[in-house]
């Protein structure tokens, strides 16, 4: 007997065979941070700072093993303030070259 919740059933009946890549788990993956505190520049209590992501291809869905979302890299830029010991305050821009990607994804439909 299969009742809904059997791992079966979340992938449409479909049997993936042993060793297959994960759905939306990219073999290939960074993240790199830096920032800079700008209380010893300028005597603010504040920093500022870059991120970038890389997420390599993976694949997209289940019911086609062939297809794979695309790799992408994103470049994100942050700055912090300490209003006081309790507070702090945060700003994130996100995708500061504004590429087109997907994070993730269960069907080629959605895509």
């Amino acid at each position: 007997m299969k009742s809904r919740f059997d791992p079966i059933w979340f992938d449409w009946w479909v049997k993936l065979p042993k060793g297959s890549p994960l759905l939306n788990i990219p073999k290939h993956s960074a993240n790199a941070r830096i920032k800079r505190e700008l209380n010893d520049l300028i005597d603010l209590n504040a920093t500022v700072g870059i991120a970038v992501q890389y997420e390599g291809e993976r694949l997209g869905e289940t019911i086609d093993p062939t297809y794979y979302l695309p790799s992408y890299t994103l470049v994100n830029l942050f700055a912090t303030y300490n209003v006081n010991e309790d507070v702090m305050v945060q700003l994130n821009i996100n995708n500061v070259l504004d590429k087109e990607y997907y994070s993730n994804s269960y069907s080629a439909i959605w895509t």
